[in-house]
C-alpha cells in the first residue's frame, strides 16, 4: 500500500478570507473512497491542546485513484495541505512477480492479481468481452485469474499465452495454447485432460516456433509436457502428452 501523512488545520471564516480557528473544538469526519485503508484518521474531537491542528496517517490499499477528505458538520472549514478538504492519492500496485515474453510482459500485483501489457493478438491478455488484434498499452488485469493474489503461485508467460499456477495445485491460462484456437467466449484453455494440469508443483512455458510447450513437475516428483512434438521431440517421449521417462540414454 501506499502510506500518506495528512495535516488537517481548523479553518473560520473572517469576512472573504478563512483564517486558521486554533481555539477549534469540535469534531471532524474521515472519508476515505478506498475501504480498504488502514488509518489512524478516524473521527476525532479536537482538543484545546491541539491549536486546531491534527496530524494523522494512513495506508491506501487499493491501486488507482484514491480520494481522502475531512469535514465539519457544523459547517466549520477543514481544510489539509493547499487549502484543501480533499486530496488525491495516485496508489501504485506491488509487484510480486514478473513474467515477459517476445511480445507481452505480466506482473503479479500484491493485492489483486495478474496484469498484464503488450500484444493481446491471441488473448494472452484477456479481458472481459475482449477483441483479438488488440494492444494493451498499459497493465491490465486478466480478470479470468481472479484478483486474490495470495491464491497464485507462480506466473509464466508463452510467446502466445499466460498461464498461473494456483494453490490448488491446477494450472489455469488464457491465449493460444496446444494449438488451440483464441475463443472470446472461454475464460481458460482447457489443458486438464489426461490429469496433466492437476496436481502441479511447478511448471514452465518454452517458447517453441508458433505454439508453445507446457511443462510440470507433479506432486509424485514425475514430469509431463504436452504441445507440438513434431520436430525437436520436447515432449521427452514419442508424442504422448503423458509423464516424460527421465531414464538417462
Amino acid at each position: 500500500g501506499t502510506a500518506v501523512q495528512i495535516e488537517i488545520k481548523a479553518k473560520q471564516r473572517q469576512g472573504e478570507a478563512f483564517v486558521d480557528f486554533t481555539n477549534y473544538n469540535g469534531t471532524v469526519k474521515f472519508e476515505s473512497s478506498d475501504d480498504n485503508a488502514s488509518s489512524d484518521c478516524s473521527d476525532y474531537t479536537f482538543k484545546g491542546t491541539d491549536n486546531g491542528v491534527k496530524t494523522c496517517s494512513l495506508v491506501l490499499k487499493t491501486p488507482g485513484q484514491q480520494t481522502v477528505s475531512f469535514f465539519d458538520e457544523n459547517d466549520v472549514d477543514m481544510q489539509i495541505l493547499n487549502g484543501m478538504n480533499q486530496k488525491t492519492i495516485k496508489v501504485q500496485p506491488k509487484a510480486i512477480a514478473l513474467a515477459a515474453a517476445k511480445n507481452h510482459t505480466c506482473a503479479l500485483l500484491e493485492g489483486h492479481g495478474v496484469a498484464c501489457w503488450g500484444s493481446n493478438e491471441h488473448g494472452q491478455i484477456r479481458t472481459v468481452d475482449d477483441d483479438e488484434d488488440d494492444i494493451k498499452f498499459t497493465p491490465t488485469l486478466i480478470t479470468a485469474f481472479g484478483n486474490n493474489a495470495t491464491e497464485i503461485m507462480a506466473i509464466e508467460t508463452g510467446s502466445r499465452s499466460t498461464c498461473v499456477l494456483k494453490n490448488d495445485n491446477k494450472l489455469y491460462c488464457v491465449g493460444r495454447l496446444l494449438g488451440q484456437p483464441y475463443s472470446s467466449t472461454n475464460t481458460n484453455v482447457d489443458i486438464n485432460d489426461n490429469g496433466f494440469a492437476v496436481d502441479v508443483e511447478s511448471f514452465s512455458i518454452s517458447k517453441f516456433g508458433t505454439e508453445d510447450v507446457i511443462c510440470g513437475i507433479k506432486k509424485n516428483k514425475h514430469a509431463a509436457c504436452k504441445g507440438n512434438n513434431n520436430i525437436a521431440g520436447q515432449l521427452g517421449r514419442g508424442n504422448q502428452m503423458t509423464d516424460i521417462d527421465l531414464t538417462l540414454s
